[in-house]
């Protein structure tokens, strides 16, 4: 039998806001959509959906008439007005392709590469790279430590691992401490190993440099709509998910192409 994917629109899921459509009760005729050019959609949309957020990128989607636009940086879609808004993702029938989540690994993919060396921590193998993933990460995570522990494995696959700081508790926290420790040491993969797997033979200390890496990379995993740690992005933008192992991290990357 053939594999299907389920769509459940639940009505919260499906929000529908009038943000610059005319009062009720107007002449129905005065609100039917007009046919514009891109650009003058692009400028109708950033004027009607500025009262909401902040617009980013505005593209018209596969849908003639339906655009996705990003708003507070998250993907939305409306029509050449701004009259309405969806909030939920589009799929293509033929091929059940999620087009919304190809747009979110597109942004995350620009915002990762577009970050400097200094604020990633990179493990790459020492033969030929073959994937490159960014993970978000926190000394007190039980599954980050375990991802650590087999860092030779990944490696040895051909996996380069960047890492970038997320720790969980917040600014303030002992592991936000710990995390600019590490950003600012010499040999920073060696004190991050440490950290993370001999933690009772770790003395906190106060950084000794600027520690604003941790906070970019902590400002952008919220930006990616980081919900725990380890998070792990593959080099189209894409979220893996939490833990993988190694085998099975690679048969991801090379299944994903």
């Amino acid at each position: 039998m053939p594999h299907t994917v389920r769509f459940v629109l639940p009505l919260a899921l499906v929000l529908l806001l009038c943000a610059c459509g005319e009062p009720a009760g107007q002449d129905q005729a005065q609100t039917a959509p007009t046919t514009e050019s891109g650009a003058d959609a692009e400028a109708t949309i950033r004027a009607a959906l500025g009262k909401l957020g902040e617009v980013g990128d505005v593209r018209e989607t596969e849908w003639p008439g339906v655009y996705s636009v990003m708003l507070d940086g998250q993907p939305v879609h409306t029509n050449a007005e701004g009259a309405y808004i969806l909030v939920g993702d589009l799929y293509r029938v033929s091929d059940q392709a999620n087009l919304t989540e190809a747009r979110r690994s597109e942004q995350r993919l620009a915002a990762l590469e577009a970050i400097d060396d200094l604020d990633t921590i990179n493990f790459a193998p020492e033969g030929k790279t073959e994937h490159v993933v960014w993970v978000f990460t926190d000394v007190d995570c039980g599954y980050c430590q375990r991802l650590h522990s087999q860092m030779a494995q990944y490696n040895k696959l051909g996996i380069e691992v960047r890492y970038l700081a997320y720790p969980r508790a917040g600014q303030g926290s002992t592991a936000w401490q710990i995390a600019e420790q590490i950003w600012c040491a010499d040999d920073r993969k060696a004190m991050l190993t440490q950290a993370k797997l001999h933690r009772d033979d770790f003395e906190v200390a106060p950084a000794n440099c600027d520690t604003q890496a941790v906070a970019r990379d902590h400002d952008l995993g919220g930006q990616l709509g980081l919900r725990g740690t380890p998070m792990i992005i593959d080099e189209q933008g894409r979220t893996v998910g939490g833990y993988v192992p190694p085998p099975a991290l690679k048969q991801v990357l090379e299944e994903q192409g």
